[in-house]
């Protein structure tokens, strides 16, 4: 059954289609975290609340705004409110050496950063003295003595030509280039997945990818297909064993991965526990027959 339905209601606008799940499963839970969990009435709460101060800080349509956290419900949160705010997120990966993220930091001109309180410092080493860093504390802060945040108070929506998110490719074959994503295009693809593999309310899926990677996104946008997104702890991906542990504690449905991934999760003795798990998505690697075999 086709679960987005994109029409020109919606305008295939990724914000419209998270919005609408809000309605749909407001207290379901939309985002866990080691023990931590947030409901889809709290996600869009917490990530309006951020896409209003945003727009006080002056954010623009096609305008980027960068993204530094940890894997985590901030993360969520920033990427929804940056969303919200009617500007385009740029994933900004801490795993990141340096050099790297400051080459992205300046090539793509990003004045505006939102970061967890924690790597702040770090941060700080990194950007020119005119870009802004926006805390969740101070975001935490801000309608403490007004009224309760609401959609109707932003100023700027999004439309299905604007942009969505910006990322970077590897560099592999030169420097790296800042690929624009417009809302149409990743609507389109969390459509097809919602259409052709059921990615809905019954599905969990571990956000696991790194999220300056491409492949990252559709882990972290699955709420605007009604899904409950577990957040894995930083560097889950490359340790088969904890991955493992939390498919099981998590009841994780979904999953992707390189062959090179599948092929260890397969060393790991308790996979077989993974009752649960029932799609597994693979790409970047040459797959082989037997490997999907076993």
């Amino acid at each position: 059954m086709k679960q987005l339905k994109l029409d020109s209601h919606n305008g295939d606008n990724i914000v419209d289609l998270f919005r609408s799940q809000i309605e749909q499963h407001g207290p379901s839970t939309a985002v866990s975290f080691q023990d931590r969990n947030i409901t889809y009435q709290q996600l869009g709460e917490k990530s309006l609340t951020l896409a209003l101060y945003l727009q006080q800080q002056g954010v623009c349509l096609d305008g980027c705004v960068g993204l530094f956290v940890d894997p985590s419900i901030e993360l969520m949160v920033g990427v929804w409110g940056i969303l919200q705010s009617g500007s385009a997120y740029l994933p900004l990966s801490p795993e990141y050496p340096d050099d790297r993220l400051k080459y992205m930091l300046e090539n793509s001109q990003c004045k505006i950063i939102v970061v967890q309180d924690e790597l702040v410092e770090r941060l700080a080493t990194l950007v020119l003295d005119d870009v802004l860093l926006i805390t969740f504390s101070q975001v935490n802060n801000f309608f403490i003595s007004n009224e309760k945040p609401q959609y109707y108070m932003l100023t700027q929506h999004a439309s299905s030509h604007n942009l969505a998110y910006v990322i970077y490719t590897s560099g592999s074959t030169g420097k790296p280039k800042g690929v624009m994503i417009e809302h149409k295009s990743i609507a389109n693809q969390m459509d097809w997945l919602s259409t052709h593999f059921s990615l809905d309310c019954k599905s969990v899926v571990l956000q696991k990818t790194p999220m300056s990677f491409d492949a990252a996104q559709w882990e972290i946008l699955a709420p605007c297909c009604g899904a409950l997104v577990v957040m894995g702890e930083p560097g889950i991906y490359k340790n088969p064993e904890k991955l493992v542990d939390t498919m099981i504690y998590h009841g994780v449905s979904m999953l992707q991965g390189v062959p090179t991934l599948l092929l260890a999760l397969l060393n790991v003795e308790k996979f077989t526990q993974c009752s649960t798990l029932n799609q597994i998505f693979s790409g970047g690697e040459a797959l082989s027959k037997h490997l999907a075999n076993e």
